[in-house]
């Protein structure tokens, strides 16, 4: 996640006694969560502004094309799209990356190209594993690259692959000093325009 070095050590610094607990959930979990109080702040793919949630766009994440370094098709410098059709792939799982499984199953359909699943993975390091242990290819987020495995490769493709937003979501009736310093920190970082809701 892009987000949390560039805030999270600031807001550590600045308040010594705040406790910082970070989750993995999905985004219905995520939403139902701040809506009971249990959690403060989010980070989802999906804009869930209503009349009780406050949801800002933080930022626009490219999708990769990754695939096992030994794969056929990692002798292409870019791979041309209509070469996917019929590749071994693995998937997010729907439940907990609906955004992702969503905008890959587009994208084929958009190219008339038909992934053979493989997997469906229930989250991000079983699924670039997954990868790396020659199952098959895969599209993931662009931070992801960085964590890609030595035995995987990362190739464009001669399209462009789709992108993916990410929202930070709150309850807008807060009175948490620390989701409000958080917040700040997080505009000042990533220059957020506090009225936009959406891309």
């Amino acid at each position: 996640m892009k987000v949390f070095p560039y805030v999270l050590p600031n807001l550590r610094v600045q308040n010594p006694d705040l406790k910082i607990e970070l989750l993995s959930l999905n985004n219905h979990e995520q939403i139902r969560a701040i809506k009971k109080g249990e959690l403060d702040i989010s980070f989802t793919r999906h804009n869930f502004h209503n009349d009780t949630i406050e949801s800002k766009f933080v930022l626009r994440e490219p999708l990769i094309f990754i695939l096992p370094k030994d794969h056929p098709l990692a002798q292409y410098e870019r791979i041309p799209v209509k070469a996917l059709n019929g590749v071994d792939f693995v998937i997010p799982a729907e439940e907990p990356s609906g955004t992702l499984h969503n905008a890959i199953l587009d994208f084929a359909k958009q190219h008339r190209i038909e992934f053979n699943i493989v997997q469906k993975a229930d989250n991000i390091l079983s699924h670039i594993n997954s990868v790396g242990m020659g199952l098959g290819c895969s599209i993931v987020p662009g931070y992801i690259a960085p964590l890609a495995m030595s035995n995987t490769v990362i190739r464009p493709l001669d399209v462009e692959l789709p992108h993916l937003d990410l929202y930070v979501s709150y309850k807008k009736v807060t009175h948490a000093v620390a989701v409000q310093k958080f917040m700040a920190l997080l505009t000042k970082s990533f220059h957020l325009d506090i009225n936009r809701t959406d891309s």
